[in-house]
């Protein structure tokens, strides 16, 4: 009779250690779900980074296309310059509107370029902090 009674004893006592073992295997698979889904939006976050950053190489790529053949314009028009004398008072006015004009797209468009990198890293940072508060608040069983 004591040792039916050990016996029930210790299949208690694994039932109970089973119990807790499921309960950490639930907590612990509930741990890799937020972390998953934080690792999507980390994805996520990273997909629209790298858009933004094309879209920023796309305008300064245009703004090249633009300089080139503002450049070529210029080139033109001071050889049209050389040959009547009287307009190239005119077309060298002309030349530095142009080229001020672009200077300042330029500078604008790298301003923007520039905040929307600021921006998109405090995204990244803030999302990757937010990851590790949400790690942190769940401990892992020991």
């Amino acid at each position: 009779k004591n040792e039916l009674h050990s016996v029930k004893d210790q299949l208690e006592e694994a039932m109970f250690v089973k119990e807790e073992k499921i309960i950490q295997i639930e907590e612990l698979q509930s741990l890799l779900d937020v972390r998953e889904h934080s690792l999507q939006r980390l994805k996520e976050e990273l997909q629209e980074r790298e858009l933004a950053n094309q879209y920023q190489e796309d305008i300064l790529c245009d703004l090249q296309t633009k300089l080139k053949s503002a450049k070529a314009q210029i080139d033109q028009a001071q050889d049209a310059a050389s040959k009547k004398q009287g307009d190239a008072t005119e077309l060298a006015k002309l030349k530095e509107e142009n080229i001020d004009s672009l200077k300042q797209q330029i500078e604008v468009l790298k301003c923007q370029y520039d905040n929307n990198e600021k921006m998109l890293q405090k995204k990244y940072e803030d999302k990757v902090e937010e990851i590790v508060v949400l790690v942190d608040d769940k401990k892992l069983p020991e």
